[in-house]
């Protein structure tokens, strides 16, 4: 039987360890051009990732230059 909300109580609180403007989830290729566009545009941006490297599809392809473009 399903509970309602208002019945449902945290046992912990999470830390807040950053904050930012903006956070963009996903650090595909989409992720990574919304990130340095909020970040151009004078936004402090967190771009989580779940894998070690950003790209996406882009990067698999072999877009060997995604990795060493130039710095926002």
């Amino acid at each position: 039987m399903e509970r309602p909300m208002e019945h449902i109580t945290y046992t912990r609180l999470i830390p807040v360890r950053y904050q930012a403007d903006v956070a963009v989830i996903g650090g595909g290729i989409a992720g990574v051009s919304a990130a340095c566009v909020a970040a151009k545009t004078g936004a402090s941006v967190l771009l989580l990732e779940r894998f070690g490297i950003t790209g996406g599809n882009m990067t698999v392809g072999g877009v060997c230059e995604f990795l060493f473009s130039q710095e926002v």
